[in-house]
């Protein structure tokens, strides 16, 4: 079994502020940021946006592809304003 390596988000939301977003691929994506790095991410940016996204893994069967690229689409929308 892997285990899940934390990116240091605060030094790359320091050094790129032009990042308004952060994109979760998946419930459990999303779980482990709230875990481990929420808290000092809102402290350095308490403007960012987040935004939870249906699982690429062929385990989402629940969902079509079609369905999943039209939520995945939600990323072209926010860098485009």
């Amino acid at each position: 079994m892997q285990t899940a390596e934390v990116n240091d988000f605060v030094t790359l939301l320091s050094e790129q502020p032009a990042i308004t977003h952060i994109f979760f691929n998946g419930k459990k994506a999303e779980e482990i940021f709230h875990k481990q790095s929420l808290a000092t991410v809102v402290q350095v940016r308490p403007d960012m946006v987040f935004s939870c996204l249906p699982s690429t893994s062929p385990a989402m069967a629940s969902l079509r592809f079609e369905q999943k690229l039209h939520q995945w689409r939600a990323i072209v929308h926010a860098v485009d304003g």
